[in-house]
């Protein structure tokens, strides 16, 4: 076998276990990224129930006629 054929295969050996560990790594990253964004989701969500129901309260607080001060804020909004 010539020797310029074993550094040509050698070489495309190499090439593509480059590629692959690229596109593994970046799969990875990937699914990271959508995991990070899937848990800022979920808090906005959290805040966005808190925020209505301490609206809620203070329509309520309003409604009925109660004077000042207004409910205190729930934890997590601020």
């Amino acid at each position: 076998m010539p020797d310029w054929l074993i550094t040509v295969i050698v070489g495309v050996i190499a090439v593509s276990g480059g590629w692959f560990t690229a596109r593994v790594t970046g799969q990875n990253a990937k699914y990271s990224r959508i995991r990070d964004l899937e848990a800022r989701v979920d808090l906005v969500e959290k805040r966005n129930v808190l925020q209505w129901n301490y609206n809620r309260t203070l329509i309520n607080h309003i409604y009925e006629g109660k004077p000042p001060p207004p409910p205190a804020m729930p934890d997590g909004l601020v």
